[in-house]
């Protein structure tokens, strides 16, 4: 809530709505992007900020696939398998990386 309060005393209300408006549309373009690909699926139904995806093909690991994809300069966050969830990619998507999605 303090960083929403600080965005908000910044860039005021009409840059607050701007950010959250980038947010939602690149989780919706991540998220659509992400369901192209056979060998990935969505998990859950993503609203706002975090998509997580895991690997439908025990070819690929998403370890691997995080390791690659840092290497190009972004952070992937990688999950742990529990009994909740499987292991699985997490996303965190901002106003700062919105616009690279």
């Amino acid at each position: 809530m303090a960083g929403a309060w600080a965005m908000f005393m910044h860039y005021g209300l009409d840059g607050y709505k701007k950010a959250v408006a980038d947010c939602n549309n690149a989780t919706k373009t991540l998220t659509e992007e992400i369901q192209k690909i056979d060998e990935l699926e969505v998990l859950g139904k993503p609203d706002m900020s975090l998509v997580a995806f895991k690997s439908t093909d025990e070819n690929i690991s998403v370890f691997d696939l995080a390791d690659a994809v840092n290497k190009k300069g972004w952070y992937l966050q990688v999950q742990l398998a529990s009994n909740a969830s499987p292991e699985a990619i997490h996303v965190t998507i901002s106003h700062f990386n919105a616009p690279h999605i």
